[in-house]
């Protein structure tokens, strides 16, 4: 019983680990989560983005630069 018991877990371990390799070796490898420079410079000139999986790249012109950031206070010490 224990030989039986033993033989059906290894039998699942090696599956499973069979299932993982295909899976990992089969896939097709994720797409980048970051622009490349290359696709920045294509939107910034008005073409049409190639990227079609992840979030469109939008670009805004301002007029004037971004404010500066807020000033954290500074800690006050323990008295």
């Amino acid at each position: 019983m224990f030989a039986q018991i033993l033989t059906l877990i290894s039998i699942s371990l090696i599956a499973a680990q069979a299932v993982n390799l295909l899976l990992i070796f089969n896939l097709p490898p994720p797409s980048p989560d970051f622009y490349r420079i290359g696709e920045v410079v294509q939107v910034y000139r008005g073409l049409p983005p190639t990227f079609a999986e992840r979030r469109p790249l939008d670009m805004t012109t301002a007029v004037a630069p971004p404010n500066p950031p807020w000033k954290a206070e500074t800690p006050k010490p323990f008295a």
